[in-house]
C-alpha cells in the first residue's frame, strides 16, 4: 500500500455519484476496519445478509466479512469459517455487546477489528495464522484492561492448559516511554504506536517477521528502535518520526518498504512546505552487504556496521557528547544501588560506553567520554588510546 501526501478513500457509491474523502499522510489512522465490504454496507442495507445462525455479513469476490449478529445479548460467540460456501476472511463490528464474554475466531480470518466497549468480554481466541489486526480491537474490554503490562496481547487458547498464548500484540499503554515485545510474539497490530507522543524506545524480537504498517508513525519523541534477527520486512512503519535517531536492522531484513509519494524511514514531513525532510542525525545500525546498508547508502544516511566501533556513542545519535556521558553515569549509579538498568531500553547500547573495554561501566568511562567531547569541541582530533 502506498501513502502519499494525500490519501484518497473512495466510499459510498450511491446513485447520485461518488463522494471522495481525503486525509493528509501525517494523520495516519488504522484503516484495517475499512475493508472493501464496508463500502457496500455504507451504501445500502440491501448488501447486508443474515446467515441461518444469525450472523450479519457482506460478501465480495467470494469472501465474507462478518459484521454483526442478530442476538445482541449473546454471551459466547463462535465466528464460522464459512458462510454459504464462502470463506470468512474479515471480522469487524460487534461493539458494545453488553453480555458478550467469549469470542472464538477461526483460522480462515485474516483481518480483525471491532469488539470494542464490551464490558464483560474477558477472552478472545484468535487464529493461529498470519493476521492483520486493528490497534483498536477489543478496546474498552476486560480482555485488554486487565492486562497489567505495557503491551497488551492476544493469542490462541490452548485446550490443554486453558491459557492463552501471547502471540499477537494488540495495543500498548499510552503512557509508556519504552516498550519491549515478548519473545514469541508473532504479529503486531497496525498503527499500535501511531501518534504516541510518550514512547521513546522500542525493542522487537525476531519472532515478529514483519514490522507492520504505521507501527510507530507520527511518534514525535521516539529516538531508538532495535529490531532483532529473524525479522524480514519493514513496512511503512516509521513515518514522520522526526526525532528518531537510530534504528538497528538485522541481516535477516531483506525488504524496507518505500513510498515515492510521502515520507518513509529516516524522513519526516515538514508542515511548512509539505516536503519530505531528512531527520537530522538519523543513523542505521546493521551489517554490511545487507538491505540496511543499501537503504542507508541510497538515502545518504549514516551507517554503522555492527562489528565496527561506535565507541562512546551510547545513545546512537551519531555524536559523542555530554548526553552519552550522562547515560553512562546514570547506568553506573543505578547498577551501584542494586537496580537493573539493563531492563531499560534507554541503555540498549550501553556497551559503547565501556571505553576501556574492561567489561563494566564505570565513572572513568564517563570521564573519558567528556574528555573526548571537549577535545572535539575545540577542533582537535581525539582518539581513545
Amino acid at each position: 500500500m502506498n501513502f502519499g501526501k494525500i490519501i484518497c478513500t473512495f466510499a459510498t457509491a450511491l446513485s447520485i455519484g461518488i463522494s471522495v474523502f481525503c486525509r493528509p499522510v501525517f494523520a495516519l489512522e488504522a484503516f484495517s476496519e475499512n475493508s472493501i465490504g464496508n463500502l457496500y454496507s455504507a451504501a445500502s442495507d440491501k448488501y447486508l445478509y443474515t446467515s441461518s445462525d444469525g450472523f450479519i455479513y457482506t460478501s465480495y469476490n467470494g469472501q465474507v466479512t462478518v459484521r454483526d449478529h442478530t442476538n445482541k445479548n449473546i454471551t459466547n460467540l463462535s465466528i464460522p469459517s464459512t458462510i454459504d460456501g464462502m470463506p470468512v476472511t474479515t471480522v469487524t463490528g460487534f461493539n458494545e455487546y453488553s453480555s458478550l464474554k467469549l469470542v472464538t475466531i477461526p483460522n480462515s480470518v485474516k483481518d480483525i477489528s471491532g469488539f470494542k466497549d464490551c464490558p464483560n468480554l474477558t477472552l478472545v481466541d484468535f487464529p493461529s495464522t498470519e493476521l492483520r489486526v486493528s490497534s483498536t480491537v477489543c478496546r474498552g474490554t476486560p480482555f485488554i484492561n486487565d492486562q497489567k503490562t505495557v503491551i497488551k496481547y492476544g493469542g490462541s487458547l490452548s485446550l490443554l492448559s486453558g491459557k492463552m498464548t501471547k502471540t499477537i500484540a494488540i495495543s500498548c499503554d499510552e503512557n509508556a516511554t519504552s516498550a519491549v515485545f515478548e519473545d514469541g510474539t508473532l504479529y503486531i497490530a497496525n498503527y499500535i504506536f501511531n501518534q504516541n507522543d510518550k514512547i521513546k524506545s522500542i525493542i522487537v524480537p525476531g519472532s515478529v517477521k514483519k514490522i507492520p504498517l504505521g507501527f510507530a508513525a507520527n511518534c514525535d519523541n521516539l529516538t531508538s528502535v532495535i529490531l532483532s534477527e529473524g525479522t524480514t520486512k519493514i513496512d511503512l512503519s516509521f513515518i514522520n518520526c522526526k526525532n528518531l535517531k537510530n534504528i538497528t536492522i538485522p541481516a535477516s531484513v531483506t525488504e524496507i518498504e518505500e513510498s515515492d509519494l510521502g515520507p518513509t524511514l529516516g524522513y519526516y514531513l515538514s508542515y511548512d512546505d509539505l516536503k519530505d525532510v531528512k531527520i537530522p542525525g538519523f543513523t542505521i545500525t546493521g551489517y554490511t552487504g545487507t538491505a540496511a546498508e543499501t537503504y542507508a547508502k541510497k538515502h545518504g544516511f549514516r551507517f554503522i556496521a555492527l562489528g565496527e566501533t561506535a565507541k562512546g556513542d551510547v545513545n546512537m545519535d551519531g555524536l559523542v557528547d555530554v548526553n552519552d556521558a550522562s547515560l553512562v553515569l546514570s547506568y553506573y549509579a543505578q547498577k551501584s544501588v542494586g537496580l537493573d538498568p539493563d531492563a531499560n531500553t534507554v541503555f540498549a547500547n550501553i556497551k559503547f560506553g565501556d571505553i576501556d573495554e574492561n567489561g563494566s561501566i564505570q565513572i572513568d568511562d564517563a570521564t573519558k567520554i567528556l574528555s573526548y567531547y571537549a577535545q572535539k569541541a575545540v577542533g582537535l582530533n581525539p582518539s581513545w588510546d
